[in-house]
């Protein structure tokens, strides 16, 4: 819906939703790629609320895959905004 009436920001929070989800449901895989999309969404109005909760979610994503150090840096970036 939100894709139709081209309304990046609200897109961008229900892909972090939906990444939110994917991790509650052990699918890591796929909620890389939502969280992701939230961060690439996450430009289109530049709130800082928006570009914290997508680096949480890829942090979060790629601690399940085992890649530590972009978790590192993901979750880095979350606790300094």
């Amino acid at each position: 819906m939100f894709v139709a009436q081209n309304a990046t920001q609200s897109e961008g929070v229900v892909s972090a939703l939906l990444a939110q989800r994917a991790l509650w449901l052990s699918d890591a895989d796929g909620a890389r790629t939502l969280a992701n999309r939230a961060w690439q969404l996450a430009h289109t109005r530049r709130l800082e609320r928006d570009f914290i909760s997508a680096a949480r979610l890829q942090g979060a994503a790629v601690v399940a895959l085992g890649d530590l150090a972009t978790a590192d840096e993901r979750l880095h970036y979350t606790a300094q905004r």
